[in-house]
């Protein structure tokens, strides 16, 4: 039993709340926020009413949805301040009108029969009464309404009668400058409304700007269709459009007060002066960064950089004085023969770059119990240095040494006690998909994040707990019902990973949204207008660092920018981390399983992408948690270290485990088996060990990798070869081979697919030459670096989703080749 008000559906006698469907419902509605309770009363928006399935619709014995037709007529103008607009409901367009009243998303006819509205009807339906109920209109207001409801009406299918459904009308986000210089150096000012070249909006508003002296309210130019569009605009807007009259040719100071400081004389919450990211300082050179207080070990400080040049990250550090003098004679030589790099330990480090090495670790080795607090400026000398190769990138704030982002200050950290997980079905899913508890969870987590303008939140589930469907169905259900204004979606993942996540939308999700995979070769789509389209880009880091892309990517107003595997941007001031931080998005979520792998500023590099600030400088972050972790104090001071950080970051972090999420998964059984090693094997192994212990220089890492790599075959070391030796002799001649063909046969028996982890590569193509041999197996696939992403333009080879996905399919005994560290960045393998 329920009564139907202006803003609720109440339900009567909560004592319904039981075991059944009814009660059940109630108790979800009321877990996930989406209703309240009074005394014995439960209340319902009527939006989440029209948002419930049409099953939850009859568990509560609400009435049919409406079948007919919704008319808006106009009454008056437009420009007239008392235009109204009048909803009728039809059996169809020119049939028998209905008459009635509503209430909420209920019509009720005069018979007395009802309906229920679907949302997008309910929604528009609110639009125009809120429209006629405002207090005070102008003509650029009654536009820019009229443009909302005229996209609700077309959602809902809803009919206008011949003058409205002929307004067509064109809202501009914002206004840019459109600065052109003149063949005398005088610049020339004009407002943009749209960023595409040579629109015929663009083109005409041009025209008709220049026409009057003062700027208009509202302009009408004729689309490419003859039809008519009106541009409106507010009286700030046009505030600033007369600014731009009245400095429409500038020179001298003028012009060059205009180019530094636009933001002097223009209104940068009206004009887009700059369409980069809030936390974008400038297009710039970039600089290496220096961390020496990143590097310690113990009580320790060891001098060293990051360089990042673009094309590869590298990390050096100058342990002692012996490696401080090899560096100084290279970079001495380099300086004498007037070279721009140095070769030092197989790098080559721009001359710059080091020198300033040299002056760090010179001071820095004196004393490494106490970090250098500022690096040291190099001496001046005249080396030539070529800047041909340096190329402009966003420079931004990046926190490192001065917390000068201050946006967590503005922003609360969601409370656990006040936060409601309100989850919300992703309306694409495909039926037969299902949710885990801690899969819906995740996604409510998101969605409320966004719901209550949080910037984002970082997802660290264990591996395995399904991340890619849970960041997935928030954005189908970002896209549906939030994208109002179609922005574009940025997926950002190891190239290894793209053509899987092109495969999870759609194996999950009947999407109507453009996919699009984006890569550094792809220069001709990786532009402004491409990337502004209502599409989901999926793309690569590598792709994001290069120069000219970012400043492309970094002008997007993405709705949601996603990073996968997020450790890739956990090293402060790398090229690839400041690309990733200078996007500008309305929501921002990182995913990953490792937060932490090396150090406790991982986690800070990746926390201050999505919410900037939030977790300070990287320095005093380091100095309050990663210092304190160095150091051998206790379990329980450690424990509360970890609750401090914890509840610092708040709800903007979720971690579960799948120990502690996927209680019915049966437990994990290890089988060990040994094997004696064959006579040359054994011989081989014995031998390395002999040689490592004659010759000290040698390094007991390079025989302990030689060790490794004997454990796995003889072969590996002096043979390159295998295809001249015989599979019976590759196998006879490793007690891991033969131990392996062993389980394998075992597998064979019982018909089931397996997966062999094989860490070097040679081991990897021996075990594809004997299994294709023994088991007589054809096109037995290796999945490493070295198989393709992708499909390249000429290449026919297969990619490693194609690999994967042909290796579920094949029914029967079959077996497919990994790397453990392929294997370990996101794919998915449930067919073995």
């Amino acid at each position: 039993m329920y009564k139907i008000h202006e803003k609720y559906f109440v339900f009567l006698n909560s004592s319904l709340i039981s075991e059944n469907s009814v009660g059940l419902l109630f108790q979800e509605l009321l877990e996930n926020g989406l209703a309240h309770k009074e005394a014995d009363k439960i209340f319902i928006p009527h939006e989440e009413i029209c948002r419930m399935s049409s099953i939850d619709q009859k568990i509560l014995n609400l009435p049919d949805l409406y079948p007919f037709d919704i008319r808006i007529d106009s009454s008056g103008m437009l420009q007239d301040p008392n235009f109204k607009l009048e909803l009728r409901y039809y059996e169809y367009n020119h049939g028998n009108q209905l008459f009635g009243n509503r209430t909420g998303c209920i019509l009720t006819l005069q018979n007395g029969t009802e309906y229920l509205l679907s949302l997008k009807q309910y929604q528009l339906c609110e639009a125009i009464n809120e429209f006629n109920n405002l207090d005070e209109r102008d003509f650029p207001t009654n536009l820019t309404k009229f443009a909302g409801i005229k996209q609700l009406s077309e959602d809902s299918a809803a009919i206008l009668d011949s003058y409205l459904k002929n307004e067509h009308i064109f809202i501009p986000d914002k206004i840019s400058l459109k600065l052109k210089k003149k063949d005398n150096g005088d610049l020339e000012i004009l407002p943009e409304v749209e960023e595409q070249e040579d629109s015929h909006i663009q083109a005409q508003f041009e025209e008709k700007f220049d026409d009057a002296s003062r700027a208009r309210q509202n302009y009408t130019i004729t689309g490419e269709n003859t039809e008519r569009i009106r541009i409106p605009f507010n009286k700030k807007q046009q505030n600033e459009l007369n600014k731009i009259k009245e400095n429409r040719i500038v020179s001298g100071k003028e012009k060059e007060k205009i180019l530094k400081s636009p933001h002097e004389l223009f209104d940068p919450e009206i004009i887009n002066l700059d369409n980069f990211s809030d936390r974008v300082i400038k297009i710039g050179l970039y600089k290496p960064k220096y961390f020496p207080f990143i590097s310690p070990y113990e009580s320790e400080w060891i001098p060293g950089i990051i360089i990042d040049s673009g094309q590869e990250k590298r990390k050096i550090l100058i342990p002692d004085n012996d490696e401080f003098e090899k560096l100084e004679k290279a970079y001495k030589k380099a300086e004498l023969e007037k070279r721009e790099l140095v070769d030092f330990k197989g790098e080559q480090i721009p001359l710059k770059e080091a020198k300033e090495l040299v002056n760090l670790a010179r001071i820095q080795l004196k004393n490494t119990r106490v970090p250098v607090k500022k690096i040291p400026e190099p001496d001046n000398g005249n080396v030539a240095r070529s800047a041909s190769n340096e190329k402009k990138v966003l420079i931004i704030e990046d926190n490192l040494y001065e917390d000068k982002y201050h946006n967590h200050k503005k922003q609360p950290i969601p409370c656990p006690e006040t936060f409601i997980h309100k989850f919300k079905n992703p309306p694409n899913l495909k039926d037969e998909i299902k949710f885990y508890d801690h899969q819906k969870e995740g996604i409510a987590w998101m969605e409320s994040l966004f719901e209550d303008s949080y910037p984002g939140g970082l997802l660290a589930d264990d591996m395995g707990l399904g991340k890619t469907i849970q960041i997935l169905s928030f954005i189908d259900w970002h896209n549906t019902t939030q994208n109002r204004e179609n922005k574009p979606y940025l997926i950002v993942a190891p190239i290894t990973l793209l053509e899987n996540w092109h495969a999870e939308i759609r194996k999950f999700f009947n999407i109507g949204i453009d996919i699009n995979i984006l890569h550094s070769s792809d220069r001709q789509q990786i532009n402004l207008s491409n990337l502004k389209k209502h599409s989901i880009f999926l793309t690569n880091y590598e792709t994001i660092r290069k120069s000219r892309n970012q400043l492309v990517f970094g002008q997007v107003n993405w709705a949601v920018v996603c990073i996968d595997e997020a450790q890739k941007i956990k090293t402060p001031g790398t090229l690839v981390t400041n690309a990733i931080k200078a996007l500008k998005a309305d929501f921002k979520i990182a995913a990953t399983g490792t937060p932490v792998e090396n150090s406790m500023v991982d986690l800070w590099c990746i926390v201050d992408f999505v919410v900037p600030g939030l977790l300070g400088s990287a320095k005093d972050f380091s100095k309050q948690y990663q210092k304190p972790v160095r150091r051998n104090i206790s379990d329980d001071t450690l424990n509360k270290l970890g609750e401090k950080l914890r509840s610092q970051i708040g709800l903007y972090f979720k971690r579960r485990l799948k120990k502690e999420t996927l209680l019915g998964l049966p437990e994990k059984t290890e089988k060990k088996k040994t094997n004696i090693m064959p006579d040359y094997q054994k011989v081989t192994y014995f031998s390395i060990i002999e040689k490592g212990q004659a010759n000290n220089e040698r390094g007991i890492l390079s025989t302990i990798l030689d060790l490794k790599k004997v454990s796995d075959h003889p072969y590996l070391i002096g043979y390159n070869n295998y295809e001249n030796i015989s599979s019976k002799e590759l196998i006879e001649t490793s007690a891991k081979l033969i131990t392996t063909i062993e389980i394998l046969e075992e597998i064979k028996e019982k018909k089931e697919k397996v997966i062999v982890f094989a860490e070097f590569k040679k081991t990897q193509r021996i075990l594809q030459k004997v299994i294709q041999k023994h088991f007589d197996l054809k096109n037995i696939s290796i999945i490493n670096g070295e198989m393709a992403a992708r499909k390249g333009k000429r290449s026919q080879k297969e990619t490693r989703q194609e690999a994967i996905d042909r290796f579920q399919w094949e029914n029967g005994f079959n077996i497919i080749i990994m790397s453990p560290v392929a294997a370990g960045l996101g794919l998915n393998v449930t067919g073995a």
